[in-house]
């Protein structure tokens, strides 16, 4: 590859482009067999790519043993990770001695390059493009270690770098400190909806409201009855068998209520019914047809109260071995790690057995609902049902205890809270905006870090040019010296007196 081949773009005159595997040690990791659980414990940290995350590594999530060491490459502090399979480019560097695995190409950089100058390299936009550019076409992105060594990578004098690296630190430092602080808000942001919530559902939201509305508003307790008349109706004119009386709430041990509210059972206030998914999952015959297909997924993909799409569909055939739902109907997630979160499907469809239907849930209660469930679902995680999977079986959906206000109420208490809520996911999209600044501010400043652009130059300092040259010269030397000592010892030892330092 020539010099013009390599250039990504211009350089100051000190400066020069080569290719990272000319110039430095790269390695690729190792995974000691999981078969045998000697190989794990606590003698070395073990790196995987989601533990790359553009910043120094100081411990792992697993760890090998001293015999698990033994079988995996060892990397000295300074070295430079990069994920090279899956998301490309993600970047670490250790802080102590570590062990990686093969999802991962690591570099150890000679004298004259200072790690952290390339640690940060690695970050640029262009780096990661160039990895996405020589990757693999795949069903899964991957850049093998041949492919990595022919990475473009601008050498600065080496003076030079280490003025980058400074100024690049102290940058990242202050931008850093930034979205720390719209973090902290983020996280505020939503404790404070989670107040929202609790105080709408003490009836302190609409507590100077309730004061003006004294004796014009119809007690819950009559809304409830009409509530419960109406859902048997509906049962008998669906034949859905003999009617079975709703679990009633047991007040006793449950918290007063403001004045004209009441408790009720979810069972009380909607008919819930589970979903039902068709076997096997996948089958042409069942799967694939004109019937949307609603699950956990799109339940859960956002906080929004209503689901207005979804991708997946069934047949006639899936349809009949399934649960399907009129368009409008309140649906509530029911097991796994992200049971308890409800929603509101404007999308008429089946639905699978990870999720349950509120049926017959009318304005403005059903929204009312909505917002309760939502206040509910931490609680409705941490049932123990002395089970391995979390699961909100039918029968603790309907006994979930529920305070009921007026209808009126119900409506000003779903107003508030969409009008509380607005303002905050006003807040947090300025957050967002403000972290998506920061990380283009940050590599705004790695573009001209890399440019030359960052720091003032010294005419003192030593060109690239020489710098490479002399790395040349000493890589050429250390080859031919490891060449010899190849003729004196096992392949595989010399191989791990390499990296393990």
């Amino acid at each position: 590859m020539t010099a013009a081949q390599l250039s990504l773009h211009k350089l100051p005159e000190s400066w020069a482009w080569t290719r990272i595997g000319d110039i430095a040690e790269t390695v690729t990791g190792t995974t000691p067999s999981k078969k045998d659980p000697n190989n794990y414990g606590d003698f070395i940290p073990f790196v995987k790519p989601p533990e790359l995350d553009d910043s120094i590594i100081d411990s792992a999530y697993d760890n090998l043993s001293e015999k698990g060491a033994k079988l995996a490459r060892i990397l000295p502090p300074e070295s430079v990770l990069v994920s090279c399979i899956g998301i490309l480019g993600k970047t670490g560097i250790n802080k102590m001695r570590v062990a990686f695995n093969q999802q991962i190409n690591a570099v150890i950089f000679p004298n004259g390059i200072v790690p952290r100058f390339g640690f940060y390299y690695f970050q640029t936009l262009e780096a990661r493009e160039w990895l996405n550019k020589i990757s693999s076409a795949t069903t899964v992105t991957i850049v093998n270690k041949s492919k990595f060594d022919t990475t473009p990578f601008p050498v600065a004098p080496t003076n030079e770098q280490h003025r980058i690296v400074s100024r690049v630190e102290e940058l990242f430092t202050i931008l850093d400190a930034g979205v720390e602080s719209l973090k902290k808000v983020k996280a505020q942001l939503k404790r404070y909806r989670q107040a929202v919530l609790k105080y709408a559902f003490e009836g302190k939201l609409t507590e100077e409201w309730r004061k003006t509305q004294e004796h014009q508003m119809e007690p819950a307790t009559r809304l409830l009855e009409q509530i419960r008349q109406e859902l048997q109706q509906k049962w008998n004119l669906e034949k859905k068998g003999r009617y079975q009386q709703p679990l009633l709430s047991d007040i006793k041990s449950l918290p007063k209520l403001p004045p004209g509210w009441c408790w009720a059972s979810v069972d009380e206030l909607s008919i819930v019914v589970r979903g039902a998914s068709p076997r096997p999952a996948g089958d042409p015959r069942l799967f694939g047809g004109n019937i949307p297909w609603i699950t956990v997924g799109p339940l859960t993909a956002d906080e929004q109260p209503y689901l207005r799409n979804v991708h997946e569909t069934v047949t006639e055939a899936g349809r009949n071995v399934s649960r399907y739902v009129e368009p409008d109907t309140l649906l509530l997630t029911n097991s796994g790690a992200t049971l308890g979160v409800p929603k509101i499907t404007l999308v008429g469809g089946c639905i699978n057995d990870g999720v349950v239907a509120l049926l017959h849930a009318d304005y403005p209660l059903k929204l009312y609902l909505y917002y309760f469930l939502k206040s509910q679902t931490r609680r409705l995680r941490y049932i123990n049902q002395g089970a391995a999977q979390p699961n909100l079986n039918t029968g603790i959906v309907k006994a979930i205890q529920v305070p009921v206000p007026p209808s009126e109420e119900q409506e000003q208490i779903v107003s508030k809270i969409e009008s509380l809520f607005t303002k905050a996911n006003s807040a947090e999209m300025s957050v967002v905006r403000g972290i998506r600044i920061s990380e283009s501010l940050k590599q705004a400043v790695l573009a001209k870090a890399f440019r030359g652009e960052l720091v003032p130059k010294d005419p003192i300092d030593e060109p690239a040019d020489k710098l490479l040259e002399r790395i040349r010269e000493e890589r050429t030397k250390s080859k031919g010296e490891k060449d010899t000592d190849k003729k004196k010892s096992n392949p595989k030892q010399l191989e791990l007196s390499t990296y393990v330092k």
